[in-house]
Parts: C-alpha cells; structure tokens; sequence
C-alpha cells in the first residue's frame, strides 16, 4: 500500500487549521482511528434512523390502505430517507392502495 505525506486543512480535534497527513496513493486522506469510530457512529444513527422512519411508514401504509403487497413493501425498503419523509406526509392524503402505487410511479419519474 502506497502512502504518502500531505497538508490537509480543516478540523481535528476541535482545532481548525493546516495538518499535516497520511493519504493513500489514490490522494484519499487516511482516516484516524477517532474520524473512523466518528464515521462509523454516525453511518449506523442514519441508517437507525432510515429503518426507524421506514418501518413507522410501512405501518401507518397499513393501516390507511390494508395489507401491502411484497412488491410494494420491497419498493418503499428501497427509498432513501428523504423519500420516507415525504411519502409519510403524503399518506395522510392516501384513501386506497392506488394513491400509494401512483406516488410510487411518480417518484420514479
């Protein structure tokens, strides 16, 4: 693995300024393992987040529009949270399966 030594400017440990760094050959910075752990811990609170929201929707789709199909449910796991988001504010609107389906297509487009 080829590494080299480079400056880099932003923040560690609170101090903003210009570092000196490891990179990889490539020219990606080499993370500390503090900035890994920090990566890692916020990765895993989106994607808790994200299931959280997901779920919360399957739910309440349920309860507005009755039993979902596995291909829908398999399209509404596949949205990105920002998608989640809207689509529980718009099934409030939603009196019936094909209110979900027609806001599905137009997601898509």
């Amino acid at each position: 693995m080829g590494i080299s030594l480079g400056l880099w400017q932003g923040s560690f440990r609170t101090i903003n300024r210009l570092w000196l760094r490891w990179f990889t050959q490539d020219g990606e910075l080499i993370l500390s393992l503090e900035e890994q752990v920090l990566q890692k811990a916020t990765l895993a609170k989106q994607e808790g987040r994200q299931e959280g929201e997901r779920s919360l929707v399957l739910r309440l789709l349920n309860r507005r529009v009755g039993s979902l199909p596995q291909p829908l449910q398999d399209q509404i796991e596949q949205l990105p949270l920002e998608a989640l988001e809207e689509l529980g504010e718009a099934l409030l609107d939603f009196a019936e399966m094909d209110d979900l389906v027609q806001w599905l297509q137009e997601y898509r487009h």
